[in-house]
């Protein structure tokens, strides 16, 4: 068992529709509607998206900054894709969740959709030798000098199995790289910020990493 303190950490939802969607003024000025939404949306400022569009059916992009540059929101004939990085402590971890839950608003999210939910951190152990003796224990052959290990976790109430990914953080000698990715379905399992944190450390003990409270 390995406790590490997760410092720097991003997520990404990803939403491809069965079928590509042409473009739909009244599609795009709903969706630039909610993402302009204070109460249900995410808030933007209209200098903040951006419509590119041509005489070709599915040739289009909506695109929006937000979180003073941290995250990004693109819409496309194939996807509605949120990506926001940078998070440090408490806080912000529960601003990145409710801006993914917002964003599933943003996207009229239905039970019938199904989307790509990625989640990475870096997180600090004790001491370099802390996590080397941790990164060590998946050294299964003298050539290899980053070691590091995958599995797909099943994990209770998530539709499909969790690609669970540890690796030494890259240029920094006492911190681990952690990655989970998923598939759902529909906006249930953003109910609430605990769920989904409670998901990544319950997956995360299977390689037996305990995490420390993040710093407020």
């Amino acid at each position: 068992m390995i406790q590490v303190a997760p410092y720097l950490f991003g997520i990404s939802v990803d939403i491809r529709g069965r079928n590509s969607l042409p473009f739909s003024k009244e599609r795009l000025d709903k969706v630039m509607s909610r993402l302009l939404d204070t109460e249900n949306g995410l808030a933007l400022r209209s200098d903040q998206i951006r419509l590119r569009a041509t005489d070709l059916a599915f040739d289009y992009e909506l695109k929006a900054t937000l979180l003073s540059g941290n995250g990004f929101f693109v819409h496309d004939a194939e996807k509605f894709y949120l990506g926001v990085s940078g998070g440090r402590n408490q806080a912000d971890a529960r601003l990145l969740a409710e801006t993914a839950k917002r964003f599933l608003w943003v996207g009229e999210t239905s039970d019938k959709d199904w989307g790509l939910l990625s989640v990475n951190t870096h997180a600090k152990a004790a001491s370099a030798e802390d996590r080397d003796r941790f990164l060590n224990t998946f050294k299964t052959d003298k050539r290899i000098v980053g070691p590091a290990a995958l599995a797909y976790v099943s994990e209770e109430g998530w539709a499909d199995h969790v690609r669970f990914g540890v690796e030494p953080s890259l240029g920094v000698t006492d911190s681990l790289f952690l990655t989970w990715n998923t598939q759902f379905r529909g906006n249930a399992w953003l109910s609430t910020v605990d769920n989904l944190t409670a998901m990544l450390g319950s997956v995360a003990t299977v390689f037996g990493i305990e995490f420390k409270p993040i710093d407020q």
